[in-house]
């Protein structure tokens, strides 16, 4: 009896060890390796943004050499003070920037977005420093996005 229950314990172990996945690395690499951590981001470009009209080609010209040329896929407003917008780029397969536009109660603008592509490990978030300046900070995509199988 001790035989078998021994047996059964051993198959128990194997077949589980076999079922269960091992972790595997699946580091992506990287699209904005060629261009620097930080880039400026003129507020006149980013007020391009929520001027242009859906499927309307626009071209975004940053700090640094950094362009961004793709086509409006969607431009949203929610509720009275909030207008979304998505540019899918021309020259990247899967790249896009999304990019809010929220009204504050004393009429200023506040904007938040991402340049992001789900197959590569790096992406953009667009942020204000203090002195009201908006720059894109290049970011890890690990951090955010979690593959599901």
């Amino acid at each position: 009896m001790k035989l078998i229950s021994k047996a059964l314990f051993i198959s128990a172990i194997i077949v589980s060890s076999y079922q269960s996945k091992a972790q595997v690395s699946t580091a992506k690499s990287n699209l904005f390796d060629a261009y620097d951590n930080t880039i400026s981001c003129p507020k006149s470009e980013l007020d391009k943004i929520f001027t242009t009209p859906e499927g309307s080609v626009l071209k975004l010209s940053f700090g640094n050499n950094f362009q961004f040329t793709g086509t409006v896929s969607s431009s949203t407003h929610r509720y009275t003070n909030l207008q979304s917008v998505t540019i899918k780029s021309n020259k990247s397969d899967g790249l896009v920037l999304g990019i809010s536009k929220r009204i504050n109660d004393d009429r200023t603008y506040t904007y938040i977005g991402r340049i992001i592509n789900q197959k590569y490990g790096d992406a953009y978030e667009l942020k204000l420093d203090n002195a009201g300046n908006y720059f894109l900070n290049k970011i890890k995509t690990d951090d955010l996005i979690q593959d599901r199988e």
